[in-house]
């Protein structure tokens, strides 16, 4: 019963953090104007996870700097996401497993 709920709670988590995620990347590429509508949303998004793959920071540099630097911010705050839900996968199966032995 416990193991369901948590999965539950985890599975949600991980969704409402990505919805987030992606929410603010579209902010951010409904903002930058037409030069971010050329290589689209998916792209966009893409890139800006991962910025040094293929031909990525090529495409990211010819956005103004105001954009660059809240594509830098959203990275940061997706790498101290994925940190925090590390720990707290970590948590429930260590939680999981002390509560298999009682």
């Amino acid at each position: 019963m416990f193991e369901a709920i948590s999965r539950y709670i985890f599975i949600a988590t991980v969704l409402g953090l990505t919805s987030y995620m992606y929410w603010k990347l579209y902010q951010i590429y409904k903002s930058a104007g037409p030069s971010s509508k050329k290589i689209g949303f998916f792209w966009f998004s893409f890139y800006a996870q991962t910025p040094h793959f293929g031909c990525g920071a090529e495409s990211l540099h010819v956005l103004p700097e105001q954009v660059q630097l809240q594509i830098a911010t959203i990275r940061n705050r997706a790498s101290r996401v994925l940190g925090g839900l590390l720990l707290w996968l970590t948590a429930l199966i260590l939680f999981i497993a002390i509560m298999e032995r009682a």
